[in-house]
């Protein structure tokens, strides 16, 4: 793992930990979620290709697809839960 130095001004700094928030972990969760999101970017164009492929050969109804994806999100929100990044 790699070093990385971030300069925060001392009113910032002081602010955070007055909230019981460490500066320093707050900035690398911060750093890790960015990744994340990046990534999720990039593979967006790729899932919505297999997304409309999968849609083009399901019988899936409209009804079934939306609580699909609300069990998905749902999923997909308590696993960012767990990793401290929500």
């Amino acid at each position: 793992m790699e070093d990385l130095v971030v300069k925060v001004d001392n009113k910032v700094r002081k602010e955070l930990e007055s909230e019981g928030i460490d500066p320093a972990e707050f900035a690398r969760k911060a750093l890790e979620y960015k990744a994340f999101e990046s990534e999720f970017k990039k593979s967006k164009e790729l899932t919505l290709s297999v997304l409309e492929s999968i849609r083009s050969k399901s019988s899936l109804t409209e009804e079934e697809a939306i609580e699909w994806g609300r069990k998905l999100k749902k999923g997909r929100f308590e696993k960012l839960k767990s990793q401290g990044l929500v």
